[in-house]
């Protein structure tokens, strides 16, 4: 399940760059998604996290372009997750 909810954040994000929408609700279920992939890594075992992190950071790093408050919200559920210390340093 963390890859496939990573993976629609992936083409989330793709989308969103491709055509510049500006849609609350869109931008929400993005969000929900990011924690849900969250949620999903928590219950994978430590040494299997870092490539899954490793995505979701970048996807942060995306979000700066995005407005709305999208950064913020990926920001605050990431380092509420606290999965990794090395990425969280980022």
């Amino acid at each position: 399940m963390a890859e496939l909810s990573i993976f629609y954040c992936e083409e989330a994000f793709c989308f969103l760059e491709s055509c510049s929408m500006e849609d609350e609700t869109y931008f929400a279920a993005l969000i929900r998604m990011y924690g849900r992939s969250l949620e999903f890594l928590s219950s994978l075992p430590a040494a299997e996290r870092a490539t899954y992190l490793e995505r979701l950071d970048k996807l942060r790093s995306r979000a700066r372009n995005v407005g709305w408050g999208v950064e913020e919200e990926l920001n605050g559920l990431w380092y509420a997750a606290a999965l990794d210390e090395h990425h969280q340093g980022k």
